[in-house]
């Protein structure tokens, strides 16, 4: 056993200097995207076209057109060529008016609202001059649809992102209302894994049948994507936000950097009028319904959100200021039920514990194996001696787990949390223990904007966002939880240049930063490890001081988190973008390229404190599974099954840096046709480390050799990198102009990098880190723990030494290719007046290449060790490689090391290979109207069937990351993220009010009401056997063996409830040492539905003076929406939920001033 996908690194200040010809590479770079076209396309901005004609519908050249901000005033102009066509790129979200003059035809006036990414496409027709009025035009039906644009997505509009009803003020949930997205799991969630540990920060979003991993956050048209796990960056306040668009597929060439969804989050700009804004968030736990399986629990919480915004003219017509600040602050209770032991227990004492323990020293036949024939002598008294007690463990006990404080029997035995049961095994003393602690969270975030108008032909855009996350959750037992320290920035400078009326260039240089720390609370102030006396272990010094992790079966964890904890990173991305628009004729040109440099240094541990793992085996009667024993009297007698550590202090210092470009043509094939066609190409070098090196697997002839990154020809990003990552895209839209018709047909690749996470696995190797697993007989001790004096030395460690210490190993495909998907869609789109539209469509998505984790030295199933059953006993370093200074080698090789060659011992070999595919197809519906006459609906209905053969490593479903049997992957798959249906709406309406006059006008005008309702069907999930019951191998935290089936029917009478959600008779656990035949993700969970609502009324106070009141309900209907089934078909809960998904009825009241 050994856990893998999580960096253990230790992080130095060190002074860098960069190979003067990395310098120069760099340098080139971005000399040449300062001369050349670049960036993903500026996705923040408008475009606007057009073709003017006279009354007999002939195209009028040289035209002026002229399109002005109703805010700041700003104007752009451009004229129109030979054919009567015009175009005007690099436009900011908002209103702006449209004029065109034309000698011998009247002025036209068009008012417009122009949205986040839109091309909007005009026809306008012009009217022989019989007065010097201007004629003013409405927008008409066209306007709202999409008539040169194929790609599929949608606009989250000003009045959604001020209006609708948001838990935590969280941006990422409105993705959930557009097609095709929905709530994921994983790291990207925040709160499932130590390395990405953002509690109220979540990311796990699906998009279009993607990953989580798989999206791309862009804020103000750059980047806004933390690269080590693909999460949001920096989520801004929806105060500072004027609008954004999720593209979930089919986006034309100027979009990349992942296959999944486009995020693009546009900012608020200061305009000719100052507005403002004060606003208070509150939320009481007084007021909250009790959510499932809480009840009688405390429901302590004070929620404040509240923050100001200011905008306005620093000089009027030239230069606008935007300022937004907001502060959060939490505290909840958080009530747990847990397993501790009683005092007696601990001084040795089981009389009381409902099980007989028997003394593994003492067998009727001394010197041979506890068995059935041979059967254990019981404890007197069903007491342990004093003498046999070991002296760290009962330390620990008595020092750091708390005492029972709830009576046995008061609640059942079992319990799980998103399907996995909490304590598994558990005695008549289970869930004797109430842990109520508070979680805190403070978090403060700002942003400030500056807007310069230089002239009608240059502008520029300077913007700053942070946010500070601080807080600490009462995870794992008393004493043991973690606090988190996180520091988020986000900035941009945009320069808009008008080269020639059809040339314009933009300019984009963005800094986006995350700083994360996670730590115990032991840090700095408790070295646990030193006073129990336990020998290596406790690597990292003072900042990752805390206790050892003891997994004692049928007890809640206890002692320290064992990953990732301590934890710090700063990541940052250096992003420089250019970008081109240019109109010749029917066609619209765009080139861009983009150059980001990624510098990662990290310090962080995995398993440094240790980590033991105890059983009943030890102490049962006859050596078996025979209900007798007691994983606590394992533990006293200090006999563990699996103890692990990873000794050594790792140093990162990765960097990285990637470049692309791409050219798109939209092509006016006709007035009412217009065809897409565009390339895109990246690149992007592996990260490497500045000042130590990693290793890898090499794979000569089929067998694996360890060679170091840099060393004898291979690459010091262990990774050959790709050079061929060319992305074709092709769009063609139709409009039925008469009809209010458009169709639309898409067909594209999206290359979608991997988690630079991914190489922070290999820092859990050998030279530099020792990654030891020592796994005994799960029922008899090994031959150097036959005696209790000897087990008073069991949880120590010998020193680390190359050759001896049997370590395992990760790596990944050092000629991985790149992941991409194949998309391809077609929708028809009809407007339904001048604000709404209907579309229909199709999105079918292909996932090739896609990362999935292979243990390649698992030992077939059976019974005994497992070491001596797997393929490979040892690997060998390539000829000629040269240690590190400082590393300790065997004078000895292990056995079948070639002569001079150097070789360690092995146990688990993760390799994560870019092997799995998806498969996802999806029809949908939706129905949007664009805010008017007090209303905004979005609203849609998806149909979808999501398959895969491996999740992804670090954001697997309800299942095991890794296969059930390496040696047949055809049986893994499955149905993936797979929700079958779903339909989501969001509105806001404003309510008319009654009467001209009087007191029914004073109480029915100025209300306001606005929702969110979605239903879906539930997730589907794996049955599975709570352990390694084939003895084969797996990774710690990992359950891969399947269950098998039986005769019975999955769903009949009687299920579908909490107590019992499908009939767990129709699974049984396989046979010890063999794996089962259920396949992956074959039982689907429960559903959800929620509604949230809010209802608003505002008061005028003086003259642009407004006071709002509004009050928030989310799950309005406290609809219980259950959770997770345990799905561990040998535990006592199996079928059962004792979660929900979502949590009770909750309010929120807020006050808003505004001007």
């Amino acid at each position: 056993m050994h856990s893998v996908g999580v960096c253990e690194a230790a992080f130095k200040k060190v002074e860098v200097s960069l190979k003067g010809g990395e310098i120069m590479r760099r340098a080139i770079l971005l000399f040449l995207l300062a001369l050349s076209p670049g960036a993903f396309g500026q996705s923040n901005y408008a475009v606007v076209t057009g073709t003017v004609t006279d009354p007999q519908q002939g195209p009028v050249a040289g035209a002026a057109i002229v399109l002005t901000s109703k805010e700041t005033h700003a104007e752009r102009r451009g004229s129109t060529n030979s054919q009567g066509i015009f175009q005007i790129t690099g436009v900011l979200p908002g209103e702006y008016d449209l004029s065109v003059a034309a000698s011998g035809f009247a002025q036209l006036i068009r008012p417009l609202r122009l949205e986040v990414g839109q091309q909007l496409d005009l026809n306008l027709s012009l009217r022989l001059a019989s007065t010097s009025d201007a004629i003013r035009v409405d927008s008409t039906a066209a306007d709202v649809l999409h008539t040169v644009d194929a790609s599929i997505g949608e606009v989250i509009e000003p009045a959604a992102v001020s209006n609708l009803p948001l838990n935590g003020r969280m941006l990422i949930d409105l993705v959930l209302t557009v097609p095709g997205a929905h709530v994921s799991h994983g790291a990207q969630a925040g709160d499932m894994n130590p390395l990405y540990w953002r509690p109220g920060q979540r990311s796990a979003v699906s998009i279009g049948g993607n990953r989580p991993n798989a999206n791309y956050f862009l804020l103000d048209g750059a980047t806004n994507t933390d690269p080590t796990f693909n999460t949001m960056n920096l989520s801004p306040s929806p105060d500072a936000v004027q609008e954004f668009k999720v593209q979930t597929g089919s986006y034309s060439a100027e979009m990349g950097g992942a296959g999944g969804g486009q995020i693009n989050i546009v900012t608020r700009s200061g305009s000719n009028a100052f507005h403002g804004t004060a606003y208070e968030f509150l939320r009481n736990g007084a007021m909250d319904a009790y959510s499932f399986g809480a009840m009688g629990s405390s429901k302590f919480l004070v929620q404040n959100n509240f923050g100001a915004s200011l905008g306005g003219p620093f000089v009027r017509n030239k230069t606008f200021f935007f300022f937004n600040y907001e502060g959060y602050r939490h505290s909840q209770a958080d009530s747990m039920t847990m397993t501790v032991p009683t005092p007696e227990e601990i001084a040795g004492n089981f009389q009381n514990s409902g099980v007989t323990i028997y003394d593994p020293y003492n067998v009727s036949t001394p010197g041979q194996p506890a068995s059935p024939t041979n059967p254990r002598v019981p404890f007197s008294n069903n007491t342990i001696p004093t003498q046999d007690i070991s002296q760290a463990a009962q330390l620990f006990l008595q020092k750091y787990v708390p005492q029972p404080n709830l009576d046995m029997g008061m609640m059942d035995c079992g319990g799980a949390m998103m399907g996995t049961p909490g304590v598994v095994g558990a005695g008549v003393d289970c869930n004797n223990y109430l842990d109520l602690r508070n979680e805190h969270h403070v978090n403060d975030q700002g942003t400030a904007r500056l807007d310069q108008i230089f002239s009608t032909n240059s502008t520029l855009s300077a913007r700053y966002s942070l946010s500070s996350e601080r807080g600490f959750m009462p995870i794992n037992l008393p004493g043991f939880g973690t606090s988190h320290d996180d520091f988020s920035q986000q900035g941009s400078l945009a320069w808009n240049r008008i080269i020639s009326p059809n040339l314009l260039n933009i300019a984009t240089v963005t800094l986006s930063r995350l700083a994360m720390s996670h730590f115990t609370q032991s840090a700095y102030t408790n070295d646990i490890v030193s006073q129990l006396g336990i020998l290596g272990i406790g690597f990292g010094g003072p900042g990752a001081w805390g206790a050892p992790w003891f997994n004692v079966q049928g007890y809640s964890g206890m002692g320290d988190t064992y990953a990732a904890t301590p934890m710090r990173a700063w990541d940052t991305t250096i992003e420089a973008r250019d970008s081109l628009n240019w109109q010749r004729g029917r066609h619209s040109l765009k080139f861009g390229g983009s150059f980001r440099d990624y510098i990662w240094p990290m310090w962080g541990f995995f398993q440094n404190r240790g980590y033991y793992q105890f059983t009943r085996g030890y102490t049962s009667q006859t050596g078996a599974n025979d209900g007798t024993g007691s994983a606590l009297a394992s533990f006293l007698l200090g006999l563990p099954a699996v103890k692990q550590r990873q000794a050594g202090i790792p140093q990162m210092q990765l960097r990285a840096w990637s470049t692309d470009g791409f050219v798109q043509d939209s092509f006016q094939v006709t007035r009412t046709t217009t065809i897409e066609m565009g390339l895109r190409y990246e690149y992007a070098r592996p990260l490497h480390d500045i000042t130590y090196t990693n290793t890898n697997l090499t794979f000569q002839s089929g067998t694996p050799q360890i060679f170091i990154g840099g060393q004898n020809g291979y690459p010091d990003g262990l990774l050959y990198s790709n050079k061929h990552n060319f992305a074709p895209r092709f769009g063609i839209s139709h409009n039925f102009a008469s009809y209010g018709i458009v169709l639309h047909g898409a067909y594209g690749i999206f290359f979608t990098p991997v988690d630079l996470n991914t190489w922070c696995n290999q820092r859990h190797n050998v030279p530099f880190v020792f990654p030891e697993t020592q796994q005994f007989d799960n029922f008899n001790p090994p031959a150097s723990l036959l005696s209790a004096a000897q087990a008073q030395a069991s949880l120590n460690f010998n020193p680390a030494v190359l050759g001896t210490t049997t370590v395992s190993f990760t790596t990944f495909d050092a000629h991985a290719p790149a992941q991409y998907v194949q998309q391809w869609s077609t929708s028809v789109e009809k407007s339904l007046g001048r604000e709404t539209t209907l579309e229909v469509g199709y999105l079918g998505a292909r996932g090739i290449h896609l990362q999935r984790a292979d243990l390649i030295n698992n030992a077939p199933p059976g019974p005994g060790p497992i070491g001596p059953r797997r393929p490979l006993k040892i690997l060998q370093f390539v000829s000629n490689s040269t240690l590190p200074a400082g590393v300790t080698v065997s004078p000895t090789p292990p056995a079948n090391c070639l002569a001079g060659a150097i070789c360690t011992p092995v146990s688990t070999i993760n390799l994560l290979a870019n092997s799995a595919q998806s498969w996802y197809d999806a029809g949908y519906i939706n129905v949007r109207r664009r805010y008017a006459h007090g209303l905004s609906l979005l609203a849609n209905y998806t149909f979808a069937k999501s398959l895969s053969n491996a999740p992804d490593f670090r954001s697997p479903m309800f299942e095991s990351s890794i296969p059930q049997n390496n040696g047949n992957l055809a049986a893994e798959k499955g149905l993936a993220c797979d929700i079958r249906h779903r339909f989501a709406l969001s509105a806001v309406y404003n309510i008319p009010g009654y009467g001209a006059s009087g007191p029914i006008r004073a109480l029915s005008h100025n209300w306001a009401l606005s929702s969110v309702y979605q239903i879906q069907t539930g997730f589907p999930l794996t049955i599975s056997v709570f352990g390694d019951t084939a003895n084969a191998g797996t990774v710690l935290g990992e359950n891969p063996i399947r269950a098998n089936v039986t005769a019975q029917p999955i769903f009949g009478p009687g299920t579908h409830t909490a107590t019992q959600w499908f009939n767990a008779q129709a699974f049984a656990a396989p046979p010890a040492f063999t794996f089962g035949n259920v396949g992956r993700n074959t039982v689907v969970g429960p559903g959800m539905q929620t509604l949230d609502f809010a209802l608003a009324r505002e008061f005028g106070l003086v003259e642009r003076m407004k006071f709002q009141f509004r009050a928030e309900f989310f799950n309005a209907l406290n609809k219980v929406n259950l959770g997770t089934p345990d799905r561990f078909v040998n535990t006592p809960q199996f079928g059962t939920i004792t979660e929900a998904a979502t949590p009770g009825r909750q309010i929120q009241l807020s006050a808003r001033l505004s001007f």
